[in-house]
């Protein structure tokens, strides 16, 4: 009987003891990488690069967060010319494998506001831009370490048509870190 008492004594104070440390989690950092463009979008412009600002909110040991990602991308044109610049701002789901791990692959998607901006140098100069709304999904790896988290992911974004245009959509591969 006095085993049971002390065992059933000892998993409250180890699960109020789990409880206790598992507050929800803020992090801020930062991501770069290439993007590379598809479809028709693909046919017009080269492999670019990416840089993001990132603000991840997570409980610890749940398998649910979210993170808020403000973007750049750019691709200069396949003949020269000119370049597009894709200015972002999205808010994306992340679903990982529960429980603590050092390495955690996960799925993520969401959507967001995508400014693009095309500009024309050469004989023909000028510029557009547009803003859309773009969505995003994807899946990465984290890699947990001592006071700080590493991730490699891959997404596809799609930025919705205006008419007559066809749809802007890539891939961007990024590395990032969070602090």
């Amino acid at each position: 009987m006095i085993k049971r008492l002390m065992f059933g004594f000892s998993a409250v104070a180890l699960s109020m003891t789990v409880a206790s440390t598992a507050h929800a989690q803020a992090h801020f950092g930062v991501s770069a990488g290439v993007s590379m463009p598809t479809s028709t979008f693909g046919d017009a412009v080269k492999s670019g690069y990416n840089a993001s600002a990132l603000l991840s909110y997570s409980v610890p040991l749940a398998p649910i967060g979210v993170r808020a990602e403000f973007g750049y991308n750019r691709f200069d044109y396949d003949g020269g010319g000119g370049n597009t610049q894709i200015l972002d701002g999205a808010v994306n789901l992340l679903v990982s494998s529960p429980g603590a791990s050092l390495i955690k692959p996960y799925v993520t998607g969401g959507l967001g506001v995508y400014r693009t901006k095309w500009t024309s140098t050469g004989l023909l100069t000028g510029e557009s831009t547009n803003t859309k709304l773009g969505f995003n999904g994807g899946a990465g790896i984290a890699f947990g370490l001592s006071g700080f988290q590493t991730h490699l992911e891959a997404r596809y974004v799609y930025i919705t048509k205006e008419s007559g245009n066809d749809a802007v959509n890539y891939v961007p591969i990024s590395f990032g870190i969070l602090f």
